[in-house]
C-alpha cells in the first residue's frame, strides 16, 4: 500500500516486501519459494536473478504502516 492506503504493488508474493534506501528502490519479494528482486510497481528488474534464500537474511517480521500527518 502506498502513503494514501492504495494498492501500490499488487499481493501476488508470499511476503512482504521491504523497501531499503541501501537497496536504492529495489525489494526482494518472495514468490513461489524464491526471492525475487522488484522495483517500486512490482515489476522483476531485468538482470537480476532470483536466488533462493533473500539476501537481507530476514523473514516473518512485519512493519506496522503508519501515515504520518
Amino acid at each position: 500500500m502506498d502513503t494514501a492506503g492504495k494498492v501500490a504493488i499488487q499481493p501476488i508474493y508470499d511476503e512482504q516486501v521491504n523497501f531499503r534506501p541501501s537497496f536504492r528502490g529495489i525489494a526482494w519479494a518472495k514468490h513461489d519459494g524464491r526471492s525475487c528482486p522488484i522495483d517500486r510497481r512490482g515489476q522483476d528488474m531485468p538482470g537480476i536473478a532470483c536466488i533462493e534464500r533473500s539476501p537481507l537474511g530476514e523473514g516473518g517480521a512485519y512493519f506496522k504502516c503508519v501515515v504520518e500527518p
